[in-house]
């Protein structure tokens, strides 16, 4: 549970106001604002891990709060609609917080349990499952593939709907989350044009 705590306030920290001046205010000011949706790639060797969203205006805000050094979560990506974002700044309650598209990795360089890829990545779901809600599921879970590796790929249903890949690759495990309002909900195709752009080292 504590990682969930984590997780959660991880979305108010201060480095959300930063990526607002950063990447929305500083060029507007500047007169030099993106207006048009821009393909970003953000490439970490470190983590492993490349993948590419639209960022600009009309775009994605990206947010990349601090872990804790003691944590085993290397890496947290956040997702945001430009607009929505800017309007979700300074509120205190969660209950409004717009959907959002999340990449999280964590260190799984310590699991040594028995069994297959699938069903590490299994136990492993079920034993974090307040931050994979796989004790929720509300589709049968899928074996698929990233970028070549093997993935488990369910959805969850809550407040907002929650398209879900989790992975592991070299000691490292790779959440992703796709929350969306509806099926056709337009950041479902944009979590699926990410996750078409994942790619491992």
């Amino acid at each position: 549970m504590k990682k969930a705590y984590v997780i959660a306030g991880l979305f108010l920290l201060a480095g959300l106001s930063f990526a607002v001046y950063s990447q929305v205010l500083k060029p507007q000011l500047d007169n030099r604002m993106v207006t048009a949706v821009v393909p970003t790639t953000i490439d970490r060797p470190d983590i492993l891990l490349s993948f590419t969203y639209p960022s600009g205006e009309a775009g994605y805000a990206l947010v990349e709060p601090p872990v804790a050094e003691e944590s085993d979560i290397k890496a947290v990506f956040l997702l945001i609609e430009t607009e929505r974002y800017i309007k979700h700044q300074g509120k205190e309650d969660e209950e409004d917080a717009p959907p959002v598209i999340s990449v999280m990795v964590f260190d799984n360089q310590a699991d040594e349990t028995e069994g297959g890829r699938i069903t590490r990545m299994q136990n492993w779901a079920e034993k974090n499952s307040a931050l994979t809600g796989f004790d929720n599921l509300s589709t049968e879970s899928e074996v698929v593939e990233i970028d070549g590796a093997r993935a488990i790929h369910y959805q969850t249903e809550g407040k907002y709907k929650k398209d879900m890949y989790l992975v592991s690759h070299r000691g490292n495990m790779y959440l992703f989350v796709g929350q969306s309002e509806s099926d056709d909900d337009k950041m479902q195709q944009t979590y699926q044009d990410l996750i078409g752009s994942v790619l491992f080292y």
